[in-house]
This record gives C-alpha cells, sequence and structure tokens, in this order.
C-alpha cells in the first residue's frame, strides 16, 4: 500500500510541475523561466514539460524515502516506481 501511495504522490507532482499551472500560477512560472533561461529547444525545458522525466527523477526520491539504506532495493523500486508511472501516465493520455 505504502508503494501505491508513494508512487501516486510522485505522479501527481511530476503531474502538476509538468501539465498543470498550480496555485498562483506558480508552475506555469518556472515552466516559463526555464524556457527564457535555456530556450524552447533545449533538454531542460522539454524535461520540465514532460510529466514521465520529472517523475522518473522524483520515483528517485520517493524509493530513497521507502528504502534508504539498501542500495539494490533502492534501485529496483526507484526504476519499478518510474515504470507504474508509465503505465498509469500512457493509460490516462492513452500515448
Amino acid at each position: 500500500m505504502k508503494l501505491l501511495l508513494v508512487t501516486m504522490a510522485v505522479y501527481r507532482i511530476s503531474h502538476i510541475i509538468a501539465i498543470e499551472d498550480g496555485p498562483f500560477n506558480v508552475f506555469y512560472r518556472i515552466r516559463e523561466y526555464v524556457r527564457k533561461k535555456f530556450g524552447a529547444d533545449h533538454w531542460v525545458y522539454e524535461g520540465f514539460n514532460c510529466p514521465l522525466c520529472i517523475s522518473f527523477w522524483l520515483a528517485m526520491v520517493g524509493a530513497w524515502i521507502m528504502v534508504p539504506a539498501l542500495i539494490s532495493e533502492f534501485v529496483i523500486l526507484w526504476l519499478g516506481m518510474a515504470g507504474m508511472i508509465l503505465v498509469i501516465h500512457r493509460f490516462l493520455y492513452r500515448t
């Protein structure tokens, strides 16, 4: 159950950063700042607009929270969470 909750939390955070404007347009402003700083064709800007890209890195944090000491379980959990998020996103957006 904890794995599912952490995975859904990571997906939610990734989605709000990449797609939604957020309260007071905070995430929109962050994406615009990155676009102005790096340009619309830069990989950093493209990453900020991709919930799968963001979730890959945030899943690392979620995995570390769940298993901070064991490196092998950490890596498996990190990649597993990223994979679960990919499946959820593809199901929801049919891409």
